[in-house]
């Protein structure tokens, strides 16, 4: 299991992926946080980091799958902000992918490189 999740005192869920990152791995992350919906729908703010990740071998369909969880998250929490950080071209690409098919949720995301810019969006929105 390539990832960490960590609960934030703030109110936010930080999920670290490393090494090498499968389709398997990412929809497993998001069962995870999924798996206690009272603790799904306390959050304020959800981030994705990719920094450490060696290799990420994610498909297409591995992200519309994890955008389909996605769908299903949002009747627990309808507020959530959700950002990830992808510093590579193909774990940009894939998490911009992602944010296409999860539009529709009604969620804010964001895709960006850094933690810095993560941290810039969540502080200008979650004021």
């Amino acid at each position: 299991m390539p990832y960490k999740i960590t609960d934030v005192e703030d109110g936010g869920v930080i999920t670290t992926f490393f090494g090498i990152v499968t389709d398997e791995d990412i929809i497993e992350s998001a069962r995870e946080k999924c798996f206690s919906p009272q603790k799904l729908a306390s959050y304020r703010y959800a981030i994705t980091v990719c920094v450490d990740v060696e290799k990420f071998d994610v498909s297409a369909q591995g992200m519309i799958d994890n955008a389909a969880i996605s769908k299903k998250a949002f009747f627990m929490n309808k507020n959530l902000l959700l950002v990830g950080v992808y510093p590579d071209d193909l774990g940009y690409g894939m998490g911009r992918l992602w944010q296409g098919y999860a539009d529709d949720i009604g969620w804010s995301t964001k895709v960006v490189r850094s933690m810095d810019e993560a941290k810039k969006w969540l502080k200008k929105n979650l004021q």
